[in-house]
C-alpha cells in the first residue's frame, strides 16, 4: 500500500503557517497525561498505542509540499514504529520528578517534515502508579481527539490489544471525511458571511493590563485558576435552563460582559467549533475543530437576558458557517497584518465538562490536559465543570499580563456571575458595579493616607518667615544663580527686594485680600515679588506673559485686580488697561521711600534676627492669605482661560511635601516656570525654604529631571497630585466611569482627584459645579473631588497610569491610543531628543496620528523612525505621519508649518536600489507577476503560505536572516527595502526605556 496524500484544510493551513512563523514554539503542541492507576502491563500498553497509531492515519503523518500546496503525507501503518520518547520506561521517585519529565516531553519541537506528529513516554512512579505523557501537534489533533484517544486506548487495553474485539465497523476514514466535508463547503459564501459579520470591528481587544503588545515575543504562557463554588454554579444552571440556553452560551455571555468592563463595547471572541457535525466524524482523530469568531455589541447597554439571546443567535449563525477562510476574510476586510497580535480575535473562550475516566478491571485511565507553555492569543478563558465547582482557567501571555491582572479578571468574572444569579435582567453597566473585594482594591488600597509633613513651617507666612531666618544667618548665600543677563541674587538682596516690592504695593494702596496680578518670566525679581505677595496676604493672580492683550483684559475683568507686577518685556501689554503696572525689575526704594524699618542691614530683620516688618501698614491680621483663605488665582493651561482658586493650605502642603522629598541638603531647583503656572510659586518656595538655589536658565538635564519628578499634577491640586503614579499626601485618586462610580481595577476611566489637596474651585461658579463635585468615596461630609479630564488606569502595583485625554480620546482602527506610549517608543531612539504625539486634524482629510520629533543627531529622518517603531509597536500605535525637525512645535501654527514643510521636502533616505530590485524579483517569483513597490503583499494576491515562500526566497537572495515578523511589519516592496536595507538601532537598556516612557508621561502631565 502506498502513501496517502491529504491536502490541509484552510484552518490547518493557517495553523501550519503559524507553526512556521514560530518554529520551535511548543504552543502548537497538545500535551496531556494519561493517569494509569492500578496494575499495568507495560508491554500491552505499548502494543495498544501502536494499534491506535495504525488505526488513525494523522498520528503517523508528515507534512510536505505537493503541487504548490501543503499536504499531509500518510505512510502505511506497517512502516511506522512507535517507541518511547526516551527509549525506555522512566522511573520517577516522586510526582515532582514525573511532572518535570512530562514537561520535557511536551516542549521538544516536532519536525513535521520527518514525522510523526506524536510522541509518548511512560513514566513509572511505583508498581501501581504510572503516567503516560503524550504530546501531539495541534495540526492533527484537537480537544475531541484527546477524549477519543484515551477512550480508544482503554478499549484496546480491555480487548488485549485486538482492534477487532475493541471496535466495530470500519476504521475511521480521515481523508474521506475531509474530502466529503470540503465538497459540501462554499468558500464564496463563507467569505461573504464572515466579511459582513466582522466588518467595522476594532483591530484588537483592549487589554485589562494596559501593556503595549510587543512586536516580537516568546509568547510564554502562564495560568491563573479560580473555582466558582457549587452552590453558585447550580443557580447559574437553573438560570440557563429557564432561558433555554446552554451553559456554554451563558458563560460566553459572562465573558463578553467582563471584557466590556475593560473598555470593549464591541467584543470579539474566538471559539472552536467541534467540526464533527456528522456521525461518521465522531470517531475521527484529527484537527477537525474549526475556529470561528463570535461578536457581541454591548454599546447599547443591553440587559444580560437580552445578551443571552444575542449570543445564542450568533452561535447558531456560526454553526451555519463553521469555516472561516482567514486569509480571504482578512483581505476582504482590509485588516492590516500585524505580528504583534492575532488578527480577528485575541481572546479564546471554551467550556467543557470534566473529562471521563475509564476503568479496565482494577486499572483506571484518567486524563489531565496541561497548561500551554506558550500562547497564540493574548488570553484564553476555559470553563470546566468539576465535582468541586466550575473551574476557571485563565491562560495568558506573560509579556502582556501579570498574575495579579488575571486575579482581577477572576474577581470581575466572579462578581458578574454572582450578579446575574441575583438579577438576570441587570444591564451590562449595572453588572459593572464593583464587589467589596474590587472596591477595596480600586479605592481603599491605593488611597491609604500618607502622612503630611508634621515638622517645620506650616502656613505660607511661616514658610516666608523661614526665608528671613535664613537671610539673618547666611545673608551672602546665593538664592538665585546668575544668568547671561542678570547677576546672582543673595539672601541679602532677595529680602531687600521683597521689602521694596512690599512698600510699592502698599503705596499703591493694596491691602490684604486684594487681588494683585503677576506677569513675568523667571527671574530673581519675580521670586521677590511672589514672597512679597504672600507676606502681604494679598491674592496673587498669575498671568501668562504670552497672552494677547485682550486675554489679559478678560482676566482683569474676571479676577478684578487693579495692580499688576510685570517685567519690562510684558508691561506694554497693559498699556490700554485700567490697571497700575509696577515694574518687577525696579527693586530699589520707591520715590520718597527712605527705606526705614528694614533693619540695620536692609534685610528686614533686627539685630536679634527677628522680623521687623517692611514699613507697611498691613495690620496685625496679615496672615499671608486673603480673608477667604485664597492665596493664588492661576489659569489652567489645558482650558481656555479657566481660572482656578488655590488656598494657602493647598500651596503650603505642596511645598512641604516636596521639601520632605528633596531632603535637608541644599538643592538646585530649575526655575522653569513663568507666571503662567503655579509651578513658579512652588519652585520659588521650595528653593528658598530648603536652603537651595534657583536656576532661572537651567540646563536640559535639570529641566528633564524636574519633569520626571513631577509625573502628574493638575492646577486644581496645586500642580501636585501623583508622584510616580501614587497619590501625594493630602490627595486621593480614583478612576471612574461615565456614571461616576469606580471602574474595575485595571480598566481605563477618567481620573478624579480628591482629598485636602484640592483647589477652592474656579472663579466661575458654573465651571466649579461642573468639575468640582461631591466625593461620596471619601467617607466624610463636604468632601469634594476634581474631574481631571485625563484617562487613567490603576495598575496592579497600585500606581495610577495616565493614558491620554478622556474627553477627546485618540482612536485608531477602533483602538484607544495612549500618545505617551508612542512618545516613549520614539524616545528610545538614540537620535531623538524630544517627541510629541497627537491627533492632528488637517483642514482637509481625516484625523491622523501625528508624531513631532526633535532630532539630536544627523541622519534621523521619518523613514528610519518608522522602521524603529515597527520593531516596537503594534500597527494601531504607529503614527500615520512622522515630522522631524530641530525642535518640537507646541502651538497650532508651528505644527501646521512643520507639517507643510515635511510634505514639501523630499525624503533623501531612499532604500538602496540593489535591495529594492532583489526584493521585487523575489516577489515576482513568488506571486508570478511584477508588483508595484507600494502595494501590500496580501492585496497583491499573497497569503500566509506564499509569505513563507517569500521569506525563503529573500533569505537566499539577500544572504541574510529574514523573519516572517519582518515581512508582516513591512508588507510592501518599498517598506521591506527600507527595513532590510538599513540596520535598526538596538533599544537602550531597560532602565533607559523606562525613563523615556516616564519622561513622556511627565511631559504630558505638566
Amino acid at each position: 500500500m502506498g502513501h496517502t496524500v491529504v491536502p490541509l484544510s484552510p484552518a490547518q493551513e493557517r495553523l501550519w503557517t503559524s507553526t512556521e512563523i514560530r518554529r520551535g514554539d511548543p504552543f502548537f503542541h497538545i500535551p496531556f497525561v494519561v493517569g494509569l492507576d492500578g496494575p499495568l502491563d507495560e508491554s500491552l500498553l505499548h502494543a495498544c498505542l501502536e494499534r491506535l497509531v495504525a488505526r488513525h492515519a494523522v498520528l503517523r503523518a508528515r507534512v510536505a509540499w505537493r503541487d504548490g500546496r501543503v499536504c499531509l503525507v500518510v505512510p502505511p501503518a506497517e512502516e511506522v514504529a512507535l517507541d518511547w520518547f526516551r527509549g525506555a520506561v522512566l522511573d520517577a521517585p516522586d510526582e515532582a520528578t514525573a511532572d518535570r519529565e512530562v514537561d520535557a516531553v511536551g516542549r521538544v519541537p516536532f519536525d513535521l517534515a520527518a514525522g510523526p506528529p506524536l510522541r509518548v513516554q511512560l513514566i513509572r512512579l511505583d508498581r501501581r502508579r504510572h503516567r503516560l505523557a503524550v504530546t501531539v501537534h495541534h495540526l492533527v489533533f484537537d480537544g475531541w481527539s484527546m477524549d477519543l484517544f484515551v477512550a480508544e486506548l482503554a478499549a484496546l487495553y480491555r480487548a488485549g490489544g485486538d482492534p477487532e474485539r475493541a471496535f466495530t465497523g470500519p476504521p475511521p476514514d480521515y481523508a474521506g471525511h475531509l474530502a466529503r466535508r470540503d465538497a459540501d463547503r462554499s468558500s464564496d459564501a463563507d467569505v461573504g458571511f464572515w466579511s459582513a459579520r466582522l466588518a467595522g470591528a476594532p483591530a484588537a481587544v483592549v487589554l485589562p493590563s494596559g501593556r503595549v503588545r510587543p512586536v516580537t515575543t516568546d509568547h510564554a504562557a502562564a495560568r491563573y485558576t479560580r473555582t466558582v463554588p457549587p452552590d453558585l454554579v447550580e443557580q447559574l444552571r437553573q438560570l440557563a435552563r429557564s432561558r433555554r440556553v446552554t451553559m456554554f452560551i451563558l458563560l460566553k455571555a459572562v465573558c463578553d460582559v467582563v471584557l466590556s468592563h475593560y473598555g470593549n463595547a464591541d467584543v470579539l471572541t474566538g471559539v472552536a467549533m467541534a467540526g464533527r457535525d456528522h456521525t461518521e466524524s465522531h470517531g475521527v482523530v484529527g484537527y477537525l475543530a474549526r475556529p470561528v469568531v463570535l461578536r457581541s455589541d454591548l454599546s447599547a447597554d443591553p440587559s444580560f437576558r437580552t445578551l443571552l439571546g444575542a449570543v445564542r443567535g450568533d452561535l447558531l449563525d456560526a454553526h451555519e458557517h463553521p469555516e472561516l477562510p482567514f486569509d480571504a476574510v482578512v483581505r476582504a476586510l482590509g485588516v492590516p497584518r500585524d505580528p504583534a497580535y492575532n488578527q480577528l480575535y485575541q481572546v479564546m473562550f471554551a467550556y467543557s465538562g470534566e473529562r471521563a475516566a475509564h476503568n479496565v478491571g482494577d486499572l483506571r485511565f484518567t486524563v489531565t490536559e496541561f497548561a500551554p507553555a506558550t500562547m497564540k492569543v493574548d488570553l484564553s478563558v476555559v470553563c470546566t465543570d468539576t465535582a468541586g465547582g466550575l473551574r476557571l482557567d485563565l491562560d495568558y501571555r506573560r509579556d502582556l499580563f501579570a498574575e495579579a491582572d488575571l486575579a482581577r479578571v477572576a474577581d470581575r468574572m466572579t462578581a458578574v456571575l454572582a450578579g446575574i444569579a441575583v438579577d438576570p435582567d441587570a444591564t451590562v453597566s449595572r453588572l459593572g458595579r464593583l464587589s467589596g473585594v474590587e472596591l477595596r482594591a480600586a479605592v481603599d488600597e491605593p488611597n491609604r493616607p500618607a502622612a503630611l509633613p508634621d515638622s517645620g513651617p506650616v502656613t505660607l507666612p511661616d514658610l516666608v518667615a523661614s526665608v528671613l531666618d535664613r537671610a539673618a544667618a547666611t545673608p551672602d548665600a546665593i538664592v538665585v544663580a546668575a544668568t547671561a543677563t542678570e547677576p546672582e541674587l543673595t539672601c541679602r538682596g532677595l529680602v531687600a527686594a521683597v521689602a521694596a516690592t512690599t512698600r510699592r504695593l502698599a503705596a499703591a494702596e493694596v491691602r490684604p485680600g486684594d487681588p494683585v496680578a503677576l506677569c513675568g518670566e523667571p527671574s530673581g525679581a519675580l521670586v521677590a515679588a511672589l514672597l512679597a505677595v504672600i507676606r502681604m496676604g494679598v491674592r496673587g493672580v498669575l498671568l501668562d506673559p504670552g497672552w494677547h492683550s485682550f486675554e489679559l483684559r478678560n482676566a482683569q475683568s474676571e479676577a478684578g485686580f487693579r495692580v499688576v507686577l510685570a517685567d519690562a518685556q510684558v508691561a506694554r501689554l497693559f498699556d490700554r488697561s485700567r490697571v497700575d503696572v509696577l515694574d518687577l525689575d525696579a527693586v530699589g526704594p520707591a520715590p520718597g521711600d527712605t527705606g526705614t524699618d528694614t533693619g540695620p542691614d536692609g534685610l528686614g530683620v533686627g539685630p536679634d534676627g527677628t522680623d521687623t516688618g517692611t514699613g507697611t501698614d498691613t495690620g496685625p491680621d496679615s496672615l499671608g492669605v486673603g480673608p477667604d483663605g485664597a492665596a493664588f488665582i492661576a489659569y489652567d493651561e489645558d482650558a481656555e482661560q479657566q481660572a482656578v482658586v488655590l488656598s494657602g493650605d493647598v500651596v503650603s502642603v505642596v511645598v512641604r511635601t516636596l521639601r520632605r522629598e528633596v531632603g535637608s541638603s541644599p538643592v538646585r531647583v530649575p526655575l522653569v516656570s513663568s507666571t503662567a503656572s503655579i509651578g513658579v510659586v512652588v519652585e520659588a518656595l521650595l528653593a528658598t525654604t530648603a536652603g537651595g538655589t534657583l536656576v532661572p536658565a537651567p540646563s536640559a538635564d535639570e529641566d528633564r529631571l524636574w519633569a520626571v519628578r513631577q509625573v502628574f499634577g493638575p492646577l486644581a491640586t496645586g500642580g501636585l497630585a501623583l508622584f510616580d503614579g501614587r497619590p501625594r499626601p493630602g490627595c486621593r485618586a480614583y478612576v471612574l466611569g461615565p456614571d461616576g462610580t469606580p471602574v474595575p481595577p485595571g480598566a481605563a476611566g477618567e481620573l478624579y482627584l480628591g482629598g485636602d489637596l484640592i483647589a477652592d474651585g474656579h472663579l466661575d461658579e458654573e465651571s466649579t459645579e461642573a468639575t468640582f463635585r461631591p466625593d461620596p468615596l471619601a467617607g466624610r461630609p463636604g468632601a469634594r473631588r476634581f474631574a481631571t479630564g485625563r484617562l487613567a488606569r490603576l495598575a496592579v502595583d497600585g500606581r495610577f497610569e495616565l493614558l491620554g485625554d478622556a474627553r477627546d480620546p485618540v482612536l485608531r482602527q477602533g483602538m484607544p491610543v495612549d500618545p505617551g506610549q508612542v512618545e516613549g517608543a520614539l524616545l528610545e531612539h538614540p537620535g531623538v531628543g524630544a517627541a510629541r504625539v497627537l491627533q492632528w486634524r488637517p483642514e482637509r482629510g481625516e484625523p491622523t496620528l501625528l508624531a513631532l520629533v526633535a532630532r539630536t543627531a544627523a541622519g534621523v529622518e521619518p523613514g528610519a523612525l518608522a522602521v524603529h517603531l515597527a520593531a516596537r509597536l503594534p500597527g494601531y500605535l504607529r503614527p500615520d505621519r512622522i515630522v522631524v525637525g530641530e525642535t518640537v512645535p507646541t502651538d497650532n501654527d508651528g505644527i501646521e508649518r512643520a507639517v507643510a514643510e515635511a510634505e514639501a521636502a523630499v525624503d533623501a533616505a531612499e532604500p538602496r536600489a540593489a535591495d529594492r530590485e532583489v526584493i521585487a524579483a523575489a516577489w515576482e517569483r513568488v506571486l508570478g507577476r511584477a508588483v508595484p513597490v507600494n502595494l501590500n503583499f496580501f492585496d497583491a494576491g499573497g497569503n500566509s503560505l506564499l509569505l513563507i515562500r517569500l521569506r525563503d526566497e529573500l533569505r537566499t537572495a539577500l544572504e541574510t536572516e529574514v523573519s516572517l515578523t519582518d515581512l508582516f511589519s513591512h508588507p510592501t516592496i518599498r517598506a521591506m527595502a527600507e527595513a532590510l536595507g538599513r540596520p535598526v538601532a538596538a533599544p537602550p537598556p531597560a532602565v533607559n526605556r523606562g525613563e523615556a516612557r516616564r519622561y513622556a508621561h511627565a511631559r504630558r502631565g505638566r
